[in-house]
């Protein structure tokens, strides 16, 4: 146990771990709110053969105050959402997906309790943890924490949350993978905390099923 754990926890075993959450992403990809949880649980039986705590993931108490953190959070994922919905979604589905029509589901309140549900709390929670805590750390033990090694990571997490949503439209997987790029930085910007993230990935989903409800998007 011991031997594995040294492996995984030195730069090929972080190169196996990512090539093997990628897999995972393959192996389970698809647009279903739960298609996100084998990743997760993939991620977490990394996290427990290495040894991680979650404090060195991101999961302790965030640097910045309650307010502060929980009010970066929220306008980041507001921010994302309006700008998905108003300029890149219109933008990329023409460039990309001319021929997109997505259903209607304008004042369906099952639909809009159902999804903030799955995707503002559940969804937000799997991503934080597969995407932030785990990959974004196996990508410094990978490229190290200089500038450099953390430009890096932050870009080929960002291109790796885009392909989670493998078997959507193209235009979907750009604007996920920018979305991924700014939960990234928030990442980075809260001190390597991930709760802000998760509240921005939440607030983010949440921005979007609402307006689908009122018909805006």
């Amino acid at each position: 146990m011991n031997a594995l754990r040294n492996f995984l926890r030195s730069k090929p075993g972080a190169a196996v771990q990512i090539a093997i959450l990628i897999f995972g992403l393959y192996l389970f990809r698809g647009r279903s709110p739960w298609s996100v949880l084998p990743v997760a649980v993939v991620a977490l039986v990394l996290i427990w053969l290495t040894g991680d705590t979650w404090q060195s993931l991101g999961f302790g108490r965030p640097a910045d105050s309650l307010p502060r953190w929980t009010l970066e959070g929220t306008v980041t994922g507001l921010l994302c959402g309006l700008i998905v919905a108003g300029v890149l979604t219109p933008v990329f589905t023409q460039i990309f997906d001319v021929s997109a029509s997505p259903a209607s589901h304008k004042g369906d309140v099952a639909y809009l309790v159902t999804n903030i549900i799955l995707y503002g709390v559940m969804h937000a929670l799997a991503k934080g943890l597969a995407y932030r805590a785990f990959l974004l750390h196996r990508l410094e033990a990978l490229f190290g924490q200089a500038r450099l090694g953390l430009g890096i990571a932050v870009v080929l997490a960002a291109l790796v949350f885009g392909l989670s949503n493998l078997g959507a439209p193209l235009s979907t997987l750009v604007i996920a993978a920018l979305v991924g790029l700014v939960f990234n930085l928030l990442f980075y910007w809260s001190h390597r905390n991930v709760w802000p993230t998760i509240l921005a990935h939440g607030v983010y989903n949440a921005t979007l099923f609402v307006l689908v409800f009122l018909g805006r998007l």
